[in-house]
């Protein structure tokens, strides 16, 4: 309707002149928590719980981690930062293999308790 829609516009104008920014959709898909901008940012956080088999590397054990993204929420890839939780000394770091749609990574520690080892992820990209 026109009243809204010339609501939204002077919300819009406003916004950009102050420089003020708000959530227009947000909620869980999966493992994750996201949120979609009128400046037309995304984010999602989430932790990935599956468990796959540790491989080894050298002195290191590692396993593979991943998740599909909650559907369209990027439109190219986001930035990944990705840590990890758990009782075990280890690390993690996201994988050169990341697109708009997976997020894909790798859990190490110099044992085999990669599974103690929780990836906590947050990425931000652009939804429009």
């Amino acid at each position: 309707n026109w009243l809204e829609n010339k609501v939204n516009f002077c919300l819009s104008e406003l916004s950009q002149r102050l420089g003020v920014d708000w959530i227009v959709e947000q909620g869980t898909s999966g493992i994750w928590t996201y949120e979609k901008w009128n400046s037309g940012k995304a984010v999602c956080w989430g932790v990935e719980t599956s468990s796959s088999t540790a491989s080894t590397e050298g002195g290191l054990f590692f396993r593979s981690v991943g998740s599909t993204f909650p559907t369209s929420l990027f439109i190219d890839v986001p930035v990944v930062e990705v840590t990890v939780k758990g009782n075990w000394i280890g690390g993690a770091m996201t994988g050169n293999s990341i697109t708009k749609d997976r997020w894909q990574g790798y859990i190490w520690c110099a044992t085999d308790h990669t599974a103690n080892l929780l990836p906590h992820i947050y990425a931000i990209g652009r939804w429009k």
